[in-house]
């Protein structure tokens, strides 16, 4: 009976080791998926960084320049002071689409 007994308990003892590893592995993969979603995050944020600073440009531009891209400086300068989230330039091209504009 006591062999019995000790086989028993070295198969809970497999049985748990498994479950530990099961565990550690599904961490693992989270981990690595969350590592990943940050690292994408942060590209996102660097580009639309690099986007921004070349939309700054247009503020190099003089009146007449920005007048025949269908913008004022006014509008420019409200654009680029919308959070990084935002895509300045595509709402600056709203802005010169507008009818009224024309």
């Amino acid at each position: 009976m006591n062999t019995r007994c000790c086989e028993f308990d070295g198969l809970q003892k497999t049985q748990s080791q498994v479950t530990k590893n099961d565990l550690l592995s599904q961490i693992k993969t989270h981990s690595l998926k969350w590592i990943a979603q940050l690292r994408k995050r942060r590209e996102k944020r660097i580009q639309r960084r690099i986007d921004r600073d070349a939309f700054l440009r247009l503020m190099v531009l003089d009146d007449a320049m920005l007048k025949d891209i269908g913008v004022k400086r006014e509008d420019v300068i409200w654009a680029s002071q919308l959070p990084l989230s935002v895509n300045a330039s595509l709402e600056l091209e709203k802005i010169a689409r507008q009818p009224s504009r024309r």
